[in-house]
């Protein structure tokens, strides 16, 4: 009967640090499953010459294409067909861009009076302000006559034509990280 009672205490402290490590355990799994992932850093070696060339989102029904020169210029040429409509079409003048990091190293490429009824047709052409949501950053991004892009990059392990150090850009419109309008390197 006395080891009983010995074992009552020692019972009743385990219990009481199992259920404060359950609740630790709690605690960090909901903070994983609720923050985002980020964004990885760009590979050494990046530079702005890896965004020269012809960029495209969309379809051929529904495209985005970007043009971008080494001169620190860049052209926006959207087309999107309707059942009932006329086809959009819409190309803008030589505007210029900029690529900043942020303290993790993600590059965001800052496109001047980039417009955004390539990826909303419901988004007249004129409109040259628009917003995002930052899935890198956790933040919503307030854009005024400026398209600004996450430029992102993922080892390439499907090729074999791409050596192990060689990675995929891409090209990235903030809506979320599910429903990106992302932008693929056609021609350099």
């Amino acid at each position: 009967m006395k080891k009983a009672l010995v074992l009552i205490p020692v019972i009743g402290i385990a219990v009481i640090l199992l259920a404060i490590g359950c609740c630790f355990l709690y605690a960090m799994v909901l903070d994983i499953i609720t923050k985002p992932a980020g964004c990885s850093p760009l590979p050494d070696g990046f530079s702005e010459a890896d965004l020269i060339g012809t960029w495209v989102a969309g379809t051929p029904d529904q495209s985005d294409t970007l043009i971008i020169k080494a001169d620190g210029t860049y052209k926006q040429i959207v087309h999107v067909e309707f059942a009932e409509l006329s086809p959009l079409d819409y190309e803008s003048d030589w505007q210029s861009w900029r690529l900043e990091y942020s303290e993790q190293h993600v590059g965001y490429l800052h496109l001047d009076g980039f417009r955004f009824c390539g990826m909303n047709a419901g988004i007249p052409c004129e409109e040259r302000n628009g917003g995002g949501y930052d899935f890198c950053r956790d933040e919503t991004i307030y854009m005024e006559n400026e398209g600004v892009l996450l430029v992102l990059t993922e080892k390439e392990r499907q090729s074999s034509t791409i050596e192990a150090s060689q990675y995929l850009i891409w090209l990235a419109y903030p809506l979320g990280s599910e429903n990106s309008w992302t932008y693929n390197l056609q021609e350099p």
